[in-house]
């Protein structure tokens, strides 16, 4: 969920500055937004709660799935382009092919990290994250 509200937050800013102009609604864009996320995450969290309490784990799975689906067919039915004619596509070949494994690294790298802090009990030798995030940062 993290790293869906990692490309979704931005994303969803951006298109808020691009399409409202006026100051004056974009901070009142912008604050609409900003609640309807809290509540978003509060009320997600709750419900998820109460699921997981209450039913099965696979209970929430299929909830944020029939979720995804109603604002997919919403979103399809509801929303237009608003692409302009004068908008360079997006750079893929520089960004996310460069920058995602790198990521991708330094995640292992910590991931790797905290499974050495068990070194010494399970007689590894505790190396192995200090490479990977020596390859990270190079």
């Amino acid at each position: 969920m993290g790293l869906d509200a990692a490309f979704v937050d931005p994303t969803t800013l951006s298109i808020l500055s691009n399409v409202v102009t006026e100051r004056v609604e974009k901070v009142e864009a912008i604050d609409i937004w900003g609640a309807t996320t809290g509540v978003g995450v509060a009320c997600g969290l709750i419900l998820s709660g109460w699921l997981l309490n209450h039913l099965w784990w696979g209970s929430v799975v299929l909830t944020l799935a029939t979720g995804a689906f109603i604002a997919i067919t919403v979103y399809v039915a509801v929303v237009t382009t608003s692409r302009g004619p004068s908008t360079p596509r997006i750079d893929l070949s520089t960004g996310a092919v460069v920058v995602h494994p790198h990521l991708a690294n330094c995640v292992v790298g910590i991931d790797s990290e905290r499974a050495c802090c068990d070194a010494p009990l399970n007689g590894s030798s505790g190396t192995a994250p200090r490479g990977h995030m020596r390859a990270t940062v190079r």
